[in-house]
């Protein structure tokens, strides 16, 4: 991959600074990809085997993730989520929907650390390891990821508890007197897995 053009699934993303990429609509990425910047995701993303990310994820649809994927930063993640088997999440996960873990799974062992959150239901297969916290609805064990539970994420989206929406700008002094809503902000994470999984 040449450093001046960028490969066909980022074609439609804007830099938003600190490399970091904006893509607006669903995108799929290829097996064994190194995608370099962070990315901000306004739709679908799904990753093929072995791809690697070196930033973080921000994706408000649906995400899934093929097997020996890496992320080196944190997830966030307003939809539901599959990361496939053996894959390595450096940061945090935080997940409003599903969350499906596979078999070998390591989150939140990177230098950062970080741990779990799960708005929903988080199933799981065998030797899961988790840095920190872990929390969720409900941790469910599964023997294997089957079809019905991956037709499960496509079928079931959360509906988030907040929307973003834009103030019609009138003047300043309307714009001054709406409240701040912080939509998404980091958020360190302590403790053990206490429920050894």
């Amino acid at each position: 991959m040449s450093e001046t053009k960028q490969p066909e699934y980022l074609s439609r993303s804007h830099e938003m600074g600190a490399e970091t990429l904006r893509i607006n609509g669903d995108v799929k990425i290829p097996d064994g990809e190194i995608v370099r910047s962070s990315l901000v995701v306004f739709g679908d993303l799904t990753a093929g085997a072995n791809t690697s990310f070196l930033g973080s994820l921000y994706v408000q649809g649906n995400l899934r993730l093929g097997e020996l994927t890496s992320v080196a930063e944190s997830i966030h993640c307003e939809g539901n989520v599959l990361i496939g088997g053996q894959a390595r999440i450096g940061g945090a996960i935080y997940c409003l929907g599903v969350l499906v873990i596979g078999k070998g799974v390591q989150a939140g062992l990177g230098e950062k650390g970080g741990g779990v959150v799960c708005k929903s239901d988080l199933y799981v297969e065998q030797e899961f390891t988790t840095g920190r916290k872990l929390e969720a609805k409900r941790v469910i064990t599964v023997e294997k990821i089957d079809p019905e539970l991956k037709a499960k994420l496509d079928d079931e989206r959360p509906r988030p508890e907040y929307r973003l929406r834009q103030p019609p700008v009138m003047n300043e002094t309307y714009a001054e007197r709406q409240p701040t809503q912080v939509v998404w902000e980091k958020t360190q994470h302590s403790g053990n897995n206490s429920l050894g999984v």
